[in-house]
């Protein structure tokens, strides 16, 4: 059974029967149907005064990001069934509050787009326009862009894109031959609705009236558990393979207890369970040890505290043109995982936003239990594409 997301519209709030200081400042408001049935209304409400004097200059962009974090929420209710506290008038209020507006402010400076493609340094559009395919194959349309192009450009946002739009054809704007900006000249839409084909740039919420959001059931399938050890021993496997790698006596882990390395495969149900299994991690990785003498010269400018840094140096010096940017994306997510750690201890709630979407985590987080096995999935990649790198030094014969 899917869900359906409809925005109703903005509330009037000089309507809302409340003292006019506790009036809320903005009140989008939203309805979720299931099977063509009413399941619930979810009603959005920012607080007046203090907030709405700090945004009152940017509120349209305040307003956008508001919409994209209000649909996130609804979505991740939906899905983790954490909705309808009062079933009895069926009615869901989401007040938002300090932590939120640090991840409303957040949105409000970036672009999600389903059609953004990264390569190394590079940014490209996958709905260019079919002048910028010229020069591309038939199996690779896409064409040079940039972040700032992109957050520019008036296609909506991913977090709350319509369900039915499909095929979007950007367009370029040039000045003086210059590429300035992109912009939806037009799309596809699974309904046959014309607002798509004419004005793409409305498939939001407050745009076309047919605006909807539609969340399929997952298909159940069976799973496969994962081992509670299987953290435990991708480290074991790297210390492995680089002592095979760099000698015997060259160990990779240094613990001095095991508690730490222990501690990955305990459960993890609450923020407290999560919060220790992040510490542990975060040990185990500072555990690290790689000595100067596999560094050029004998001597390396890192700290050896910066142990993930210490790796990425070593390895490119040993690797030579076999490093790419594998090994990169591998060392960024374990830097990812250092900085949930960090940014959790000093409660700082912008950088934890951060850290999350770099590991792909929705945040705020629904299930501890969920967050930590993506963690766990994470690292555990990341230890084995660095592995697989030493290995390839281990098979060498000109290993130093």
């Amino acid at each position: 059974m899917a869900f359906r997301i409809l925005f109703v519209g903005w509330l009037d709030v000089t309507k809302i029967l409340q003292h006019t200081f506790l009036r809320p400042w903005l009140h989008p408001q939203f309805q979720v149907d299931e099977e063509d049935k009413s399941l619930c209304i979810f009603n959005v409400a920012v607080s007046n005064g203090p907030v709405k004097a700090k945004y009152r200059n940017r509120e349209d962009q305040f307003k956008d990001a508001l919409l994209r974090y209000s649909v996130r929420r609804i979505e991740n209710a939906l899905r983790t069934n954490g909705f309808l506290s009062n079933p009895s008038n069926r009615v869901e209020d989401i007040s938002i509050q300090n932590d939120d507006l640090v991840l409303i402010e957040k949105l409000m400076e970036e672009k999600n787009c389903d059609y953004q493609i990264k390569e190394g340094r590079n940014l490209f559009c996958a709905a260019g326009s079919p002048e910028d395919y010229k020069s591309a194959s038939s199996f690779q349309k896409r064409s040079p862009t940039s972040r700032a192009i992109c957050f520019n450009c008036d296609l909506p946002d991913v977090d709350y894109l319509c369900s039915n739009l499909s095929h979007p054809a950007i367009l370029v704007r040039n000045v003086m031959g210059a590429q300035v900006s992109r912009f939806a000249a037009s799309a596809l839409c699974n309904r046959g609705e014309p607002g798509a084909e004419n004005a793409p740039s409305q498939c939001r919420p407050g745009g076309h009236q047919c605006w909807e959001r539609i969340l399929e059931p997952e298909i159940d399938a069976p799973e496969i558990p994962s081992s509670p050890l299987a953290l435990h021993e991708a480290f074991g496997y790297l210390d492995t393979v680089w002592r095979l790698a760099f000698g015997r006596k060259h160990a990779l882990l240094r613990l001095t207890t095991m508690s730490d390395i222990a501690q990955l495969s305990q459960p993890c149900k609450t923020r407290s369970d999560f919060e220790s299994m992040m510490s542990a991690l975060a040990a185990v990785l500072k555990a690290m040890d790689i000595p100067e003498d596999l560094f050029p010269g004998g001597v390396s400018n890192i700290q050896k505290d910066h142990t993930l840094e210490r790796i990425k140096d070593c390895l490119k010096h040993k690797l030579g043109e076999d490093y790419d940017v594998s090994c990169d994306r591998a060392i960024e997510a374990l830097q990812a995982v250092n900085a949930v750690r960090y940014s959790q201890q000093h409660a700082n709630q912008r950088e934890l936003s951060k850290a999350f979407s770099r590991l792909g985590i929705p945040y705020p987080i629904s299930s501890w239990s969920e967050a930590w096995g993506s963690i766990t999935s994470k690292a555990i990649e990341a230890l084995g594409v660095i592995r697989e790198k030493v290995r390839l030094l281990s098979l060498s014969s000109d290993v130093s």
